[in-house]
């Protein structure tokens, strides 16, 4: 599939979704569809009562609905989907946004429609390449998760590799050397 992305993260938009400048960013590429978790490395101080909006530029070639949607939909499983206006905007540019609750494809305007975009917060802390079993630390049980794929040169197809922090595909040197600054680290902030 080789789709293409760049996340923004903007924090108090003047204009939702997005606002002069932004406070974090990722780009990358999806090797197959489906759902995917990326790790902000530049995370984002977002504090009580901010607003914050993820914005995703998807290109996927040949494909004419990049970004999954849902809406509610009669005697299905979405059928109790629900949107406010607000919550999700889709563009065609990136510089004109259309509340999704305004927008449907399907020339059937819809207030139920969302954008399927996730975003996770956590508490203050630390961010650790290679916590694999995700409980707080680096230790040999993840070092054991990590050399399992150490070589790997097919990471962009199924199954997933775990060490290949750098989205190149491949785990090797240079991931290492990501894994190798957190082992040992015992204050890693565990995944949603």
């Amino acid at each position: 599939m080789d789709s293409t992305y760049e996340i923004y993260i903007y924090l108090n938009p003047a204009t939702p979704p997005v606002g002069s400048l932004w406070e974090s960013s990722e780009s990358g590429m999806l090797s197959y569809p489906g759902y995917h978790t990326v790790a902000l490395n530049t995370p984002v101080e977002v504090e009580e009562d901010d607003e914050f909006s993820v914005v995703v530029k998807l290109t996927t070639p040949g494909v004419i609905y990049p970004i999954p949607i849902e809406f509610a939909y009669p005697d299905y499983f979405t059928s109790a989907a629900e949107a406010l206006p607000g919550q999700s905007f889709v563009s065609t540019d990136g510089i004109s946004w259309l509340d999704a609750t305004e927008w449907d494809p399907w020339t059937e305007w819809d207030a139920t429609t969302n954008v399927c975009i996730k975003a996770f917060t956590s508490p203050l802390g630390v961010m650790c390449n290679g916590d694999f079993d995700n409980d707080g630390d680096v230790d040999g049980t993840d070092l054991v998760a990590f050399s399992a794929d150490f070589g790997r040169i097919d990471c962009d197809i199924a199954p997933v590799c775990k060490g290949d922090f750098n989205g190149d595909n491949d785990v090797d040197g240079s991931d290492l050397v990501l894994f190798s600054a957190d082992f040992g680290r015992a204050d890693c902030l565990l995944r949603p």
